[in-house]
């Protein structure tokens, strides 16, 4: 039998106790709010169901469907009504919201207290974000039945009547005056500017004929005793005469937590008036002056009249009449924003009719007292608040079913035809909010709870589809890659062992981490969440990514409901799992199994708590409640039978559950642990009917069932089968940390800090020797807030992005893999660095890759080229009109001994490597082929070496072609061409060099079918890829460009010419050994990254303007450098080889 209502009529004994006033469901004074399978707080006034099968006319409509049908009805009736009155509903709708906070303003509050209340709110701080009296009075004159004057509170209706026992403002201000309350009250609120504590109830009371007098009020004139009565039934000192304020003002539909919830609101304002003075703190008051819905309820229990619980009552009986006339005369199929908005219309005429209100006698010529009543707070309910409390009715809700019985078929159907023509087979590949984003654009009224019902109610248009509900860091990348090599060591190794190992692998690790131990690791391990935590490994298993993995997020959300410490353990289990490399599509059994044990663990737990089985602080040991207790934890017990678990549960020396509840315990104990989460829920409606909580239990399963489902779905769909996940998280790993070379610069300038007051414009390559280069560049002074860093976009590596932006603080700009936009780019970025420099004052560097930041600074800042320095790092951008030109200081190294010729033999490997990838994927190969070097410079020489070592035919051409160079070719073993109207006739690939463009119309044309093209130069110069696409644009205006192959995201595409053959271009004319975190190795790319830092510093420093190279210290000492590093490698092969050679 359930239990009456706070609306019934009280006994002599009320039994409010637990008892809700809106519905069973719908609150629970106990928990926090429900929360909804996208982890967004649900308000308690409209919390939904999960509907699990299609509704029969007989049952109550889902909260889903019910929502659907408002909104759908909602805007048919605002279509309908002329543009002035569709304002004024709006309007209208926000005076409520207004409303509601003035009649739940706190005892005497000043208007600054009343205001901040109001600004607090969100719905109102929207709309009138510094919302004043003077907007307060406008409402009121627009909306008087529903705005109150903020002076003149409903509790003066019921404080007036003589009739009745509740005057709790007058008696409140008896109280705080008798015990001198009034100066430590203005005290307390000084900045609300109190002038005269002697009138301050008579700022805040005020009729139309002057200031409340206490004497003139009839309802004052009570004995001392009758106010301590009256004061002690409300709790004393407790918060019992503030609690009241918002009882006896509460709207008909809130419960006991909410009534808390509005009561705490102003707590700052009710601790002041509970301040004890000396020896009391405000803290402490707080204490004193907050409530708990069971405070709440208590409360009312024991004192109905006083606190007003009888009155709130009163007002729910009010609702539930208006309902019951309005849905006894609705039609079948009629508006239901209509019919609500008739409902709250009559709430907002009808008020709590009490004698006394409008005058209560005469005192000469003068009224005694004439009180303006205010507006009933029924007058602030709206349809949606309406709505929930039908919901929670069951009469009501029946009723109203059977109204929308003739719609609700037809409607579901309609928008699930709809929603499945709209989706088509992509649903499955879709979560719960992208499906309902989708939907949107169709149909605001559709939300997750649509989707979810439409999805579930109609297995004939979706079948078993299922969805998803779903600072700087300075060591972020030294923390992958401890992770990296954790995940690669042995079983039994340490924490020690992992830096040892560390050190020994990596000379240039050793030198940047000196002193790498083991509590560097377990920092980090404390630090990043991500690293395996264990101190010894004792499995095989690998580590984890970054946090900034798109899997992150969803594993939270997958796990949000085993707990934290277990979600946790999922996470990185799972992510380890991924890490390691697993060569299968499938979940991993091992994980599967940690999975299943988990959610098995939760949904015991969940079951248990749900129907009532608690830890017990005495037992008989040598019962049977430890084994279940073991049995819910997952802990190894003997298997448990359904008579087995009734026999447990029944037994008095133990819960000693009635049989009924035994039995229905142990069946919900067993489909949980079986995973029956469908089961599950059945199970525990069925057992928990009529209990409040049934519903947030149901939600409760329905979001494990949803995270058990999703974390394997994706799992399977989005990780395991997609390689490119997989490998992201390898990535980090092979960025370096730190480069030796660039070291010996920092070394011999960071004393000076010539970077310092810098600011720094970047325009370098997307690589990971960007993160060493960056490091470099701060070492010596750079501060990255004044920095700006453009990505040149050959290949995006996302991973390198991250590692700047999370260690550094750098954000890169990186635009897309166009030409033009990088351009842009870089013009917008001198733009910024301009403004900086007009901000701060502070010298312009600008680290250029090619000349395109100099001539768009020289064109619109010439007055600003004395601030400015450059260093240059390209041949194209080191030509002789470069050279000739005095006007800007440019120091270049592009033509150094290192970068020309050094660097060129890597370039020319790298290439090698990248068309090797390539070749790969598009099932062919070089060796024993044709290939044609357009351009025979140091770079062109490079390729052509590094190809001829990989067994290719290399043929040569160069319109410069010097004796030297000719001489050169042949020595190497090439052929040399001339004819340029024949160079490309017979050639396997072509591969440009030269720095210009080198393969055109004519070349194209000439070249032999399925002919491949390779860019090894910067920019997109050495192909006529406009030209290519115009050849493959067929007569309908289509080009005819398909993809061939991808490598790390870098494409290579075929050109289907008009004439039906093809042309491969790799790298879509792009550099072609841009296709890693890396093209050249870090320990050879130093070089580059060390001149480049040593550029930087001479530029800075320089006085004169012209176009100088690299002073010969630097170069000298860098070239020694790398002449070292290479002998070092060497050093001890040599010396072994040196020992096996025979005597002379």
């Amino acid at each position: 039998m359930s239990s009456p209502r706070i609306g019934t009529p009280a006994p002599a004994a009320p039994p409010f106790v637990g008892v809700e006033p809106v519905a069973p469901g719908k609150i629970d004074t106990g928990t926090g709010p429900s929360v909804d399978v996208l982890d967004k707080s649900i308000p308690r006034t409209s919390t939904p169901s999960i509907a699990k099968a299609p509704l029969s006319p007989s049952q109550a409509p889902s909260r889903a469907l019910l929502d659907l049908v408002l909104a759908a009805d909602k805007t048919a009736f605002v279509e309908k009504l002329p543009a002035r009155e569709a304002k004024v509903l709006q309007d209208r709708a926000f005076a409520k919201q207004v409303a509601l906070n003035l009649q739940l303003s706190p005892y005497g509050a000043p208007n600054a207290v009343i205001i901040d209340r109001l600004r607090q709110d969100p719905v109102i701080r929207e709309r009138l974000p510094n919302i004043s009296m003077k907007d307060l009075e406008v409402l009121r004159q627009s909306f008087p039945g529903i705005v109150p004057n903020p002076n003149v509170p409903l509790d003066f209706g019921h404080a007036c009547s003589p009739n009745l026992e509740g005057h709790l403002d007058i008696i409140a201000s008896m109280y705080v005056q008798a015990s001198s309350r009034r100066d430590q009250l203005a005290q307390r609120f000084k900045d609300y500017s109190i002038a005269d504590p002697n009138k301050y109830f008579g700022q805040r009371f005020k009729h139309e004929r002057g200031y409340l007098q206490l004497n003139n009020v009839p309802a004052t004139r009570v004995s001392q005793s009758e106010t301590e009565a009256i004061r002690k039934a409300l709790g004393g000192e407790g918060p019992g005469f503030y609690l009241r304020r918002a009882i006896i003002n509460a709207p008909p539909h809130f419960a006991p937590k909410e009534i808390a919830e509005e009561h705490n609101r102003d707590i700052d304002y009710y601790a002041c008036l509970m301040w004890w003075g000396d020896g009391d703190s405000v803290e402490k008051a707080k204490a004193r002056a907050r409530v708990t819905p069971e405070q709440v309820v208590a409360l009312m229990n024991r004192a109905p009249n006083e606190t007003g619980a009888k009155i709130f009552a009163e007002r729910q009986a009010q609702l539930r009449s208006a309902i019951a006339e309005e849905l006894g005369a609705a039609k079948s199929g009629e508006n239901l924003y209509s019919l609500l908005d008739r409902i709250c219309e009559r709430l907002e005429k009808a008020s709590v009719l009490l004698p006394g209100t409008k005058q209560v006698g005469r005192r000469g010529e003068s009224d005694w007292m004439l009180f303006a009543t205010p507006p009933p707070v029924t007058a602030t309910l709206t349809p949606e608040q309406v709505l929930g409390f039908i919901q929670g009715e069951p009469t009501f809700a029946d009723k109203l079913g059977a109204l929308l019985s003739d719609r609700r078929d037809n409607f579901d159907r309609q928008l699930a035809e709809k929603m499945a023509k709209t989706l088509g087979s992509r649903a499955a590949r879709m979560s719960l909010s992208e499906i309902t984003q989708v939907m949107k654009k169709q149909d605001p009224s559709f939300n997750d709870h649509t989707v979810q019902h439409l999805i579930s109610s109609f297995p004939d248009l979706f079948g078993a589809l299922k969805v998803e509900r779903s600072r700087v860091e300075m060591n972020f990348l030294l923390a992958n890659q401890v992770a990296d090599a954790m995940g690669k060591m042995f079983v039994g190794a340490t924490l020690d062992d992992v830096a040892k190992f560390m050190k020994a692998q990596s000379p240039d690790f050793a030198a940047a981490f000196p002193d790498f131990a083991a509590e560097d690791v377990r920092l980090l391990q404390a630090a990043y969440p991500f690293l395996p935590q264990w101190d010894k490994r004792t499995d095989a298993v690998s580590p984890s990514a970054t946090q900034g993995m798109p899997l992150d997020g969803f594993l939270r959300f997958a796990t949000q409901h085993l707990g934290k410490d277990e979600g946790a353990a999922i996470g990185q289990a799972v992510i380890e799992t991924i890490a390691k490399d697993v060569d299968t599509p499938d979940v991993p059994p091992e994980l599967d199994a940690r999975l299943t044990a988990a959610f098995r663990r939760a949904a015991l737990k969940r079951a248990a708590d749900a129907v009532g089985i608690r830890p017990l602080s005495a037992y008989d040991p040598n019962s049977s409640y430890p084994l279940l207790l073991d049995f819910i934890a997952g802990r190894p017990s003997p298997t448990m039978s359904h008579a087995a678990l009734v026999s447990i549960l029944s037994d008095p020396k133990g819960l000693g559950f009635p049989a009924e509840k035994a039995s229905a315990a142990a069946m919900a104990l067993l489909k949980a642990d079986s995973l029956d989460f469908v089961g599950l829920a059945d199970t525990l409606s069925a057992a928990l009917v009529g209990n409040p909580n049934a519903e947030t239990e149901f939600l409760k399963v329905s979001n494990l069932a949803l995270g058990y489902e999703a974390i394997h779905t994706r799992l399977e769909r989005d990780v395991f089968k997609n390689s490119e996940l997989k490998a992201a998280f390898k990535r980090f790993a092979r960025i370096p940390l730190r480069l030796p070379m660039i070291q010996h610069v920092v070394d011999k300038y960071k004393e000076d800090q010539p970077l310092k007051d810098t600011n720094v414009l970047m325009v370098q390559h997307m690589l990971g020797q960007a993160y060493p280069q960056i490091g470099g560049y701060k070492a010596l002074g750079m501060n990255p807030e004044d920095a700006i860093f453009v990505g040149i976009p050959y290949h995006k590596n996302v991973e390198v992005e991250q590692a700047v932006a999370k260690s550094f603080g750098l954000v890169p700009r990186v635009p897309p893999r166009d030409m033009q936009a990088l351009y842009s780019e870089i013009e917008r970025s001198v733009d910024d660095l301009v403004k900086k420099h007009l901000e701060n004052a502070k010298k312009m560097l600008v680290v250029c890759d090619g000349p395109t930041a100099r001539d768009y600074f020289k064109k619109k800042y010439p007055y600003l080229l004395d601030q400015v320095h450059f260093t240059e790092q390209t041949a194209f951008g080191d030509r002789p009109e470069y050279r000739n030109d005095k006007a800007m200081h440019v120091v270049s190294y592009a033509r150094t001994d290192l970068k020309a010729k050094k660097e060129a033999k890597f370039i020319g490997q790298a290439v090698v490597r990248a068309v090797n990838a390539v070749e790969t994927q598009l099932k062919t190969g070089h060796e024993q082929k044709p290939v044609l070097i357009l351009g025979f410079g140091p770079i062109g020489q490079a390729t052509a070496e590094a190809f001829a070592g990989d067994r290719a035919s290399v043929y040569v051409y160069d319109p410069y072609m010097t004796p030297e160079m000719e001489k050169l070719a042949k020595d190497g073993g090439y052929t040399v061409v001339k004819d340029k109207k024949t160079i490309a006739d017979g050639k396997f690939m072509l591969i440009g060099c030269s720095g210009h463009l080198s393969i055109d119309e004519e070349q194209i044309m000439s070249s032999d079918p399925n002919a491949i093209y390779v860019s090894a130069s910067s920019k997109l110069v050495e192909i006529n890829m406009k030209k290519l696409a115009e050849l493959a644009t067929d007569d309908q205006g289509r080009i005819r460009k398909v993809l061939a192959a991808e490598v790390n995201n870098q494409q290579t595409w075929h050109y289907w010419l008009k004439d039906g053959t093809i042309r491969t271009v790799i790298a879509d004319g792009l550099p072609a050994n841009f296709n890693d975190i890396n093209s050249v190795p870090p320990e050879w790319i130093d070089m580059t990254m060390s001149l480049s830092l040593a550029a930087a510093v001479q530029s800075i420093r320089g006085q004169e303007k012209g176009y100088v190279s690299l002073n010969d210290g630097d170069q000298k000492e860098l070239l020694e450098l790398h002449e070292q590093l290479v002998e070092r490698i060497h050093g001890e092969a040599k010396a072994a080889a040196s020992a096996e050679a025979p005597a002379s």
